[in-house]
C-alpha cells in the first residue's frame, strides 16, 4: 500500500477484457482507490448478449468502481437492448414489447440503412451521405468499416470532391513498397532469379542509396534490355552470367559496361546464400527469420528499411515474430513460413501521419470510445460483419480455449459488443451493405438482418433510407468540376498524312505487305517505327519454333559457327540415313538451349524431328534438278524511284543457267489466289531482290505431315508480277510524299493479329466507320 500511495492515479477507459496479470494489477489499485475503471454497458444480471465481452469485469472487485452507461431512460438503448437479449424470448415476442412501450419507432430517426447493389453504389451512397452531414454544419463524421477495399474507393471519392480525411485504418501492410521489396527478393530467390520479380525488386529505392541510384538503374537497364530481353534469358543467375560474357565478347564491352553488371549479380548470388539453405526441408523459424534478416542486412536493404516509416513497421513485425518463436520453438517448411510471414504482413496496417479534417476513417476496433455528430458503417455483410475466424499457425481452436488464449467466440463477443456501442455512438447513424458482388449474391449481417426484422415486427416500417436511394440516381448528387470541358468526341477511322521526312528510305516485303493490308499499319509501324515491348517468353512459341527450323536448315545446307554441318555428300538415297542423322544432330544443338529453359520444348523439338525423314526425302527428289546455291542470303535492289529494297532470302537454288528461291514457312501461307493477284508481295519482292534470273520462287511449307510446296510464281507471270509489285511500290510512295492519307482499313483478318489496334482504336469506331476497306485503297 505505501507504494500504491507514490503511484498516479489511473483512469481506464476502453479496456473490456483483461489477462489474469492486468486484472492482479488492477485490482490492488482498485481496493486502494488509486484507479477507476470506465466501461459502456452492462455488468449486472441485466446485461444482454451485446455485454459478453464484459465479462471480466466481474472478476475485479469492489464493483463500485465501474462507472457503467446502462442507457435505461434512452429509447434507442431500451430498443437495442432487445435487439440482443439474454435471454429465450424470440424476435416476435420482443417485437410486441416495443409496440407496447413505444407508440413510434426510436431508432427510424437515429439508425437508417441502405442496400446497394453493388460495391461501387456503396460507395457512393457513403460518399453522399458524408457531403450531406458536412453541408449540415456536423463536424465530426466517422466512417467505420472492415472492408479495405470500400475504405479506399470511399476515401477516393471523397478527396475528389475536397474533403481529407483522418485515415486511422491506414492499409495493410503488404501493400506498401518496403513490403513489395521484400516479398519480389523472396520471389527472386524461390524462383531462380525469374526475370519478372528480379527486375522489379532491382528498381526498388530500398536497394541502394540516392547516390549511387543513377548508376545502379543504368546496370539493371543494361540487364532488362542487352540481356533478358534481346537474348531472351527468363532466369537463371548463371544464364545472365554467361551471356553478359558472350555479348562482352561478340560486341567488346567496355569493362565501364559489363564490370557494374558482373558486380551487381554477384552481390545478388552473396545475399541469396543465407536463404537458399532454407528452401528445402524443415528449419526452426527462428533461423528461417535470421536468414532473411542476413540476406537483407547483405544487400543493405535493412539499412533502408530503418530510415523509412513503412520499413520500420516491417522491422518492427520481423522483431514481433522473432520473439514468438523464441518464445514457443516452432519449426516449419519454407512454404509455411512463406504463408505466415504473408499473413502477418497482410494483417498488420501502416498508418501515415494523420492529416486533419472533420472525417475519420477507422476500423470496427478503432471506433471503441469515439463519439461523432454521425457515422456511417460500410460493408455489414456477413463477410466482414462479424468476419470470419483467423487460424493460428501455433493452436487450433481447441487448444487456445484450453489455454486460456483469446477464441473465435471471445472475438465474437467483442465484435458485437463494439457494434453495439457504434449504434449509440452518434445521433445519426447510417449502415451500408452491398446486394451483390460481380454477380453473386451478398449476405446481409445477422446483426443487420435482426435489426431490420424487429424493427419491421415492431413498427411496420423499414429503416432504408428512400431520400438517399434517390440521390444517388439523381445526377446533381455528383461532384461537380469547377470548369466542366466538352466530352470529348467519339474516334473516328484515323487518315493521317505522313510528313514526307519520315518516309523511310528502305522497304522490305514485310513493310510493302503492311501497306497493302492496312495502310495505318504501315504509318505506324515502318514509318513512326513504334512497336510494342517484347515480352520475355519461357514457353516457345509458333514464331520461335518457325526461326529454329531456319536455323537447323541453314547449318545443314551451310556453315554456322558453333553448329555441326553442313551436309557436304550427295542427296541421294545412298547418303539418306547419314543426312537425316546429320540433321537431327543439328536439330539437338539447335534445340539445347531451348531444352534448358522449359522441359515442356521438348514437344517442339519432337515435331521437327519426325518431319526430318519427309524433308530429306523432299531434298533427294529436289536435288535431281537444283542445287543449294546459297542459305539465309541478306540482299538488296535499288528500285527505279531510288527506294532500296531489303530483305532476307532463306534459300537460292541454281539448275546451272537460273535460280530459284525458297522460302521456308512453318506458320500461315498465303493462298494462291492473294499470290496470283499480286495482293500477296513476298515472293514477287524476293524475285527482285535476288541476282540473276530467277525463274520460280515458291513457298515451302514444314508444318503438318508432309513437306510440300504451297504457293509458287514461275517464269512469265513471276516477272510480270515483280515488275508490277515495284511499279506499284513506286506509285504509292509518290502518293504518300504527295500528301495522301494512310486510312485504318478496319479489315477484321487484319485487325485480329495488328499490333497496333490499341493506336488506331478500331473498337471504339462508330458502325458507320467499320468496315471502310473497299473504298480506302483509292486514297494511297
Amino acid at each position: 500500500t505505501p507504494l500504491l500511495d507514490q503511484e498516479p492515479d489511473y483512469i481506464l477507459l476502453g479496456y473490456q477484457s483483461l489477462i489474469p496479470a492486468e486484472q492482479d494489477w488492477l485490482q490492488a489499485r482498485l481496493s486502494a482507490g488509486r484507479a477507476e475503471w470506465l466501461v459502456h454497458g452492462r455488468i449486472d444480471a441485466r446485461r444482454t448478449r451485446a455485454d459478453a465481452a464484459l465479462a471480466d469485469c466481474d472478476q475485479v472487485q469492489p464493483a463500485h468502481h465501474y462507472a457503467e452507461h446502462h442507457g435505461d431512460a434512452d429509447p434507442v438503448g431500451a430498443c437495442l437492448d432487445n435487439l440482443f437479449p439474454d435471454n429465450t424470448q424470440d424476435l416476435r415476442e420482443r417485437a410486441l414489447k416495443l409496440k407496447t412501450d413505444y407508440a413510434r419507432s426510436p431508432l427510424s430517426d437515429q439508425i437508417r440503412l441502405i442496400a446497394a447493389d453493388s460495391a461501387e453504389q456503396e460507395a457512393r451512397a457513403i460518399d453522399i451521405q458524408v457531403r450531406r452531414w458536412l453541408l449540415e454544419g456536423k463536424r465530426r463524421i466517422g466512417i467505420v468499416t472492415e472492408d479495405r477495399r470500400l475504405a479506399r474507393r470511399v476515401r477516393a471519392l471523397l478527396e475528389r470532391a475536397g474533403i481529407q480525411l483522418q485515415d486511422s485504418g491506414g492499409w495493410a501492410l503488404s501493400t506498401t513498397s518496403a513490403a513489395a521489396c521484400l516479398e519480389r527478393w523472396l520471389q527472386s530467390v524461390e524462383e531462380d532469379f525469374a526475370h519478372q520479380p528480379l527486375l522489379d525488386f532491382l528498381k526498388s529505392p530500398f536497394l541502394c542509396s540516392d547516390a549511387e541510384r543513377a548508376g545502379h538503374l543504368e546496370s539493371v537497364y543494361r540487364l532488362e534490355h542487352d540481356i533478358i530481353r534481346h537474348e531472351n534469358i527468363a532466369r537463371g543467375l548463371g544464364r545472365y552470367r554467361r551471356h553478359i560474357e558472350s555479348r562482352r565478347q561478340r560486341l567488346s564491352w567496355p569493362p565501364a559496361v559489363f564490370e557494374p553488371l558482373r558486380t551487381l549479380l554477384d552481390r545478388i548470388d552473396q545475399a541469396a546464400a543465407p536463404l537458399r539453405g532454407l528452401l528445402n526441408g524443415t528449419h526452426p523459424a527462428h533461423q528461417l527469420l535470421g536468414g532473411l534478416r542476413e540476406s537483407l542486412t547483405v544487400l543493405g536493404i535493412w539499412h533502408s528499411l530503418e530510415a523509412d516509416a513503412a520499413g520500420q513497421r516491417v522491422i518492427q513485425l520481423w522483431e514481433e515474430l522473432d520473439a514468438a518463436v523464441k518464445r514457443v520453438p516452432l519449426s516449419m517448411q519454407w512454404q509455411e513460413f512463406r504463408i505466415w510471414l504473408g499473413r502477418a504482413l497482410e494483417e498488420k496496417t501502416f498508418r501515415p501521419s494523420l492529416a486533419s479534417g472533420p472525417v475519420q476513417l477507422l476500423n470496427l476496433e478503432q471506433s471503441h470510445t469515439l463519439c461523432f455528430d454521425a457515422v456511417a458503417v460500410g460493408a455489414c455483410d456477413r463477410e466482414h460483419l462479424p468476419g470470419k475466424d483467423r487460424t493460428s499457425p501455433f493452436f487450433n481452436a481447441g487448444v487456445r480455449r484450453e489455454l486460456g488464449l483469446p477464441s473465435w467466440e471471445q472475438r465474437l463477443d467483442l465484435r458485437l459488443y463494439l457494434f453495439r456501442r457504434l449504434l449509440q455512438s452518434a445521433p445519426q447513424v447510417l449502415l451500408s451493405r452491398r446486394r451483390e458482388d460481380q454477380g453473386e449474391p451478398v449476405l446481409p449481417s445477422p446483426w443487420v438482418e435482426a435489426l431490420e426484422s424487429l424493427h419491421q415486427l415492431a413498427f411496420g416500417t423499414d429503416l432504408h433510407d428512400a431520400e438517399l436511394r434517390a440521390l444517388l440516381a439523381a445526377p446533381e448528387s455528383a461532384v461537380a468540376t469547377p470548369e466542366p470541358a466538352a466530352l470529348p468526341l467519339p474516334p473516328l477511322l484515323p487518315r493521317p498524312v505522313l510528313p514526307a521526312a519520315l518516309l523511310p528510305e528502305t522497304a522490305s516485303a514485310s513493310s510493302h505487305q503492311h501497306l497493302l493490308d492496312c495502310p495505318y499499319l504501315y504509318f505506324a509501324a515502318d514509318c513512326l517505327q513504334l512497336a510494342p515491348t517484347e515480352a520475355v517468353r519461357e514457353l516457345l512459341q509458333k514464331s520461335d519454333y518457325g526461326e529454329r527450323v531456319h536455323r537447323c536448315l541453314e547449318a545443314f545446307h551451310g556453315d554456322v559457327n558453333g553448329l555441326p554441318g553442313p551436309f557436304r555428300k550427295a542427296f541421294d538415297d545412298a547418303n539418306r540415313t547419314e543426312a537425316i542423322g546429320m540433321l537431327q544432330t543439328i536439330s539437338s544443338a539447335v534445340f539445347a538451349r531451348d531444352l534448358e529453359d522449359n522441359f515442356q520444348h521438348r514437344g517442339w523439338l519432337k515435331r521437327w524431328l519426325q518431319l526430318i525423314p519427309d524433308y530429306v526425302d523432299w531434298q533427294i527428289k529436289r536435288a535431281h534438278d537444283w542445287q543449294v546455291h546459297a542459305v539465309e542470303m541478306r540482299v538488296a535492289h535499288r528500285c527505279a524511284d531510288g527506294v532500296e529494297l531489303k530483305g532476307r532470302l532463306d534459300r537460292i537454288d541454281t539448275d546451272g543457267r537460273q535460280h530459284a528461291i525458297l522460302d521456308y514457312k512453318t506458320g500461315a501461307v498465303p493462298n494462291q489466289d492473294a499470290i496470283d493477284s499480286g495482293e500477296a508481295v513476298q515472293l514477287p519482292i524476293y524475285a527482285l531482290l535476288a541476282e540473276g534470273d530467277v525463274s520460280r520462287v515458291e513457298y515451302l511449307l514444314l508444318d503438318g505431315p508432309k513437306v510440300r510446296s504451297a504457293g509458287q510464281l514461275s517464269d512469265e507471270q513471276l516477272a510480270h508480277l515483280s515488275d508490277g509489285v515495284a511499279a506499284r511500290l513506286t506509285a504509292t510512295r509518290a502518293a504518300i510524299v504527295a500528301g495522301a492519307a494512310l486510312p485504318a482499313w478496319g479489315d477484321p483478318t487484319v485487325c485480329r493479329y495488328c499490333p497496333m489496334d490499341g493506336l488506331c482504336r478500331r473498337t471504339a469506331w462508330p458502325d458507320s466507320e467499320t468496315g471502310a476497306g473497299p473504298e480506302a485503297p483509292a486514297q494511297v
